[in-house]
Formats: structure tokens, sequence, C-alpha cells
């Protein structure tokens, strides 16, 4: 009996017949089936079974046009708009609109929620704009990651504080008997979330994450420790262009931005690059000094790179930045 309720076509999509027409293929199936003489008459006993039919393909048809209609980022709406975001490792801002969440993942740029661009786009909006991802492809131990594994840096900074209070995940948490109320199951459970499957999470960390099955599953991360640096920045002037009056606080401004930017977890403190983003936005500079020290070791200056353990980040503010104008 084809009743051809749903029709799917790769052109058109999914259509659906109205409750009219799945009547009447049911029960011209009913007269072949039958013979012309059955009664299908509403009234009748068998009229009633098909009409019952006909509303029950009818409600199906409707459900699987629904569903449908919500898995394609142009009609999707509400809670489905949601899950597809999630997909592409976007979440709804707050108060964010339909119309304006569908743009975002229009626009993403990667191609799906387990692999880095994907990871790093979804930790970031999830769990804090500081997070860094690093992987380990290879059949061997590199930069103390194990072969085929990824570890998730997280700024030591981050606690349940930061968390969203409406967030589903933390939600489940704090309704959850079985796991502690911490920041580490959080995070464990946002790295489960978008972690791809058989590649290992690793790290200095770990919280409990709780699957589709409803098991819960131990997950690796590290906590990022800052380590301040003290930063003295001696120039001349350029006489060809205008120096700003405030130029010490824009110097300090300048690189406070640029340092967010560009020290991610291991990466090496090299300071003559710091004279790079003063070049680029403060007129009237003609040659620049940078040395640094740690704030653990004030008194050893130095103008050459400065390793940094995978597990660290460099942390430069105003307070550690001394401007000298050289006359």
């Amino acid at each position: 009996m084809a009743i051809n309720a749903v029709i799917v076509d790769s052109i058109s999509g999914i259509s659906i017949k109205s409750y009219r027409e799945i009547r009447q293929a049911i029960a011209t199936s009913f007269t072949e089936v039958f013979g012309a003489s059955i009664n299908l008459e509403p009234s009748s006993p068998d009229g009633m079974f098909v009409d019952l039919l006909a509303y029950m393909y009818t409600e199906l048809a409707q459900v699987i046009q629904t569903v449908g209609a919500n898995i394609d980022v142009s009609t999707a709406t509400g809670t489905f708009l949601d899950m597809l975001a999630s997909i592409a490792g976007l979440a709804r801002n707050e108060g964010e609109t339909d119309e304006s969440l569908r743009q975002r993942i229009e626009t993403a740029t990667f191609d799906g929620l387990a692999t880095p661009d994907g990871m790093t786009t979804y930790l970031k909006e999830n769990i804090t704009d500081g997070i860094t991802f690093k992987e380990n492809t290879k059949n061997e131990t590199v930069g103390g990651i194990p072969a085929h594994s990824f570890v998730i840096f997280v700024p030591a900074t981050f606690s349940t504080e930061d968390i969203d209070p409406s967030d589903k995940d933390w939600q489940a948490i704090l309704d959850d008997s079985t796991r502690a109320h911490t920041v580490q199951n959080f995070i464990a459970q946002k790295i489960w979330n978008c972690k791809p499957a058989g590649i290992q999470s690793y790290g200095n960390n770990s919280g409990e994450a709780r699957d589709v099955s409803g098991f819960l599953q131990e997950v690796q991360f590290s906590f990022i420790q800052g380590v301040s640096y003290l930063v003295r920045i001696d120039f001349t002037v350029y006489d060809e262009e205008t120096l700003p009056s405030d130029y010490e606080q824009v110097i300090k401004n300048v690189v406070c931005e640029w340092a967010k930017m560009e020290y991610t977890s291991g990466k090496d403190l090299i300071p003559q690059r710091i004279s790079a983003p003063i070049y680029s936005n403060v007129p009237g500079i003609e040659s620049i000094t940078v040395t640094v020290a740690s704030v653990d070791n004030p008194r050893h200056w130095t103008d050459e790179r400065v390793p940094i353990d995978e597990d660290k980040i460099v942390s430069i503010t105003a307070e550690n930045i001394t401007v000298t104008l050289v006359s």
C-alpha cells in the first residue's frame, strides 16, 4: 500500500500531501485489496479506520516536514537553530535573534566541530576566549604531548564565577549528585562535547564529563599559569612626526593590547618584537630598545629570547611597563 505521504526530492526538498490526498490514497488502496463494494464512507466502520490511518499518516508527514525544515540553517528556528549552531562550533549569545545566529552559522569558516578550528571556536565561545588548543598528530610524543593527542589550555584564573548560570551543561552538573560542582567538570564537559572520537585528551588537570549514554568520562586539560614580566621601553624621537603628548600611556596601552593577542601557552617572549606594535601605532618614534625581566627576578634584565613552558603564558600589564624618552 503506497501512500507516499512524504515526498523527498533532491531539488525541492521535502513536501507532504494534504489530509484529503492521503485519505484518498488509503481509500484507493483499500478498494484495490478488498474490492469496489467496500463501504469507506466516513460514518462506516471501515471508513472510520481509513480516517484514523489518514490522520496518523498526516501527523507523521508533518513531523517529518518540520524536522526537515529545522535541519536546514535557512529555515531552522529556536532550539533547532541552536543545535545547528553547536555543530558549527557556535553558541547563541544572550538575546541574539534567530536571524543573527543564522548569519553567523552561514559565515562560519571551518569544516566541523571536531576539528582544531571547530573545537577552538566552540571552546572560546563556551568557556573563555583565553583558550588555546594544541595537538600532536605524530606517532611519537612531541612538545610533551603524547602521540595522537590534544591538549586544551585554560587560563588558571577561570572559575565557577565566570560560568553563565544559565548554561545547560553547568545546570546539568549542578543537578548531578554524582559529579562535583567544579570548574574542572564544567571544562571537561565542554571539551567532551566537541572532541573527536578516538583522540585522547591530555593535560595536568582533569574533570568528568557525561556522555550521551549517561556514562562518566575522564577528560584531561591543562590550566595555563600566567608569568608576569616587567618591560622597559627606551626610545628616541623622530622629528619628522609628532609624538603624542601622552606618549607614555599610549605606548603602554598599545603594548598591553598587543600582548593579549600575541601570547598563547608556551609562546616564547622575544623582547624586540614588542617594538613592532609601537612603531605601527605611535608616531614620532625613531628607535626603540626593549628589555624584560621576570617579576620574580627583577634584577635580571635581558633583550634576548625568553623560553616559556607549554603550560605558561606571558602576562604583561600596564603597571609593569616603564617607558623612557631618551634624549
